[in-house]
């Protein structure tokens, strides 16, 4: 799939690229496999090189490919952020040649016809895709995490910080601070959600699947509520040149009415950069889920004037 979506940014002249995904879901394709694999007298859990052609042509049967150069007028920064700088600019928007790739699922039950499955197979697809197996398809899929309480989520537990970001070559303890940030987030939050265990390793590789950054690891914040549908990202406040006290105020401002904050606390400058999970505010402290340390006073770790800015998102 990378490598087809490429090609096609290599063949069309564009200005900015957006991925819409709807890809279809590793569990559904694996069932498909596993029932058409056993129908035809072979064991499902080793692969040959024939079988892995048998799973790639149902990827391709379940997945549907197409793009499209459109012009429009945009402004970058309402789409991503820079998890490298998390710099925030205001630009004017521009007129922009934007290739949108689309990432489509198939019918299922299209894709069961066409491989004309009989009742019997019917049935055990039905069997595999209850409910009561989404906990080992899980397994299956995002690899064994233990579901560790959030206060013990670092971006460097040895479970999850080998786990790439994106298509890039870096990963979540080089650059995962934002990311694990926004997972605690979520996890704090209580809002439902379809992976088990969640945590920042399976909450990444569930983004990775639906595109969720780009070719330099940039966050692009629409796709994580297509994970967490409950989730969603409602914009950022620059904090940069403002007294202790008005930061405080706008930090505590927007924790009262409700939204669930991530804030950077090392000015936001060129390799200089880290993102920290609001816990709460008091009438004298704001204390933190912090993904590289276990310290929780926010401005006793880390210096208030390097407060540079913070997002929040909605989960009601």
């Amino acid at each position: 799939m990378n490598n087809k979506i490429q090609q096609i940014k290599t063949s069309i002249l564009h200005d900015d690229v957006v991925i819409e995904s709807d890809k279809a879901e590793w569990k559904d394709i694996l069932i498909l496999y596993s029932v058409k694999v056993s129908e035809d007298n072979l064991e499902v859990l080793t692969l040959d090189q024939n079988k892995k052609d048998i799973m790639r042509g149902i990827f391709w049967d379940m997945n549907i490919l197409s793009y499209q150069l459109i012009p429009e007028k945009i402004n970058d920064t309402d789409r991503i952020e820079n998890l490298e700088t998390n710099t925030s600019s205001n630009y004017d928007s521009i007129i922009k040649n934007v290739l949108h790739i689309y990432i489509k699922k198939s019918n299922i039950d299209e894709v069961k016809k066409k491989y004309n499955f009989n009742d019997m197979q019917i049935s055990r697809f039905e069997e595999l895709s209850n409910e009561k197996n989404n906990y080992l398809w899980n397994s299956a899929i995002y690899g064994v995490y233990s579901d560790s309480p959030l206060e013990f989520w670092k971006q460097t537990d040895p479970q999850w910080s080998s786990v790439k970001i994106g298509t890039t070559s870096k990963n979540i303890g080089e650059i995962g601070c934002l990311v694990t940030s926004i997972a605690i987030l979520i996890e704090k939050s209580g809002v439902p959600k379809d992976i088990h265990p969640f945590n920042p390793g399976t909450f990444v590789l569930a983004l990775n699947n639906n595109y969720g950054f780009d070719e330099q690891g940039n966050l692009i914040y629409a796709a994580i509520t297509k994970i967490v549908p409950n989730f969603k990202f409602q914009g950022f406040r620059v904090l940069r040149g403002k007294t202790k006290t008005e930061k405080y105020d706008e930090i505590k401002k927007y924790n009262n009415w409700g939204y669930s904050i991530a804030i950077e606390v090392k000015g936001a400058t060129s390799n200089s950069q880290h993102w920290v999970a609001l816990n709460n505010i008091t009438e004298k402290d704001i204390t933190m889920y912090d993904p590289s340390s276990n310290e929780v006073n926010l401005w006793e770790k880390y210096n208030w004037e390097n407060t540079s800015q913070f997002i929040f998102f909605t989960n009601f």
